[in-house]
């Protein structure tokens, strides 16, 4: 009499529990990609008005128009001109002529059912002053 072998594969139940964990997953990704590209377009709008030339950001109100300018690009429909100055600020380092840009904000969405979504973001660079022409 022939021993019977024993079967390899994968049984319909770990099949479906191995979608469902692939499934869920998906839908996070999914969901989370709108939010965390929007956090990337804000970082990048920020470093685009640091690489700008310190003549065109010399006051805070030059410095959140052109903020502004690289969302608009960017298509991020967060910000409006009435809203900006709430949620950026310009700020000096005290000894020293360099500023810092500085972006507070969150973004809410709905997740699935009754769970939102909430991104934090808190965000600065460094806007250098102009070199002297002494140095």
């Amino acid at each position: 009499m022939k021993l019977a072998r024993r079967q390899h594969g994968v049984t319909i139940t770990s099949l479906i529990l191995v979608s469902a964990v692939f499934i869920f997953a998906a839908l996070v990704v999914f969901k989370l990609f709108p939010f965390v590209n929007e956090s990337f377009q804000v970082k990048a709008a920020m470093e685009s008005v640091s690489n700008q030339p310190p003549s065109s950001r010399k006051t805070s109100a030059a410095v959140l128009k052109l903020l502004k300018r690289a969302l608009d690009v960017s298509a991020v429909n967060t910000f409006t001109d009435a809203n900006i100055g709430k949620h950026a600020k310009v700020k000096k380092i005290k000894g020293s002529k360099d500023k810092i840009l500085k972006v507070v904000y969150e973004k809410r969405g709905k997740f699935f059912w009754k769970f939102d979504i909430i991104l934090k973001f808190d965000e600065q660079v460094l806007l250098s002053a102009p070199a002297s022409p002494d140095s």
